[in-house]
């Protein structure tokens, strides 16, 4: 998911269209095992925003500045 993946549409005419799908910049994908946990995005941003506290004090004022 994470490099993209492809499509094959196969039209009933015998035509097939391929289509590549890129992921959208910022796209995080949960490995299988995690993904149970976290219902949805909303889930995973609050488990995140939890852990911030704990990170290096130097670490949270460059994510600051971005």
């Amino acid at each position: 998911m994470q490099n993209g993946y492809t499509i094959t549409i196969h039209k009933e005419n015998g035509k097939s269209v391929v289509k590549e799908v890129t992921p959208k910049e910022g796209i995080v994908v949960l490995d299988p095992d995690i993904r149970p946990y976290f219902l949805n995005s909303e889930s995973v941003n609050n488990a995140l925003r939890c852990l911030i506290p704990l990170l290096p004090k130097k670490r949270r004022a460059k994510a600051n500045k971005a």
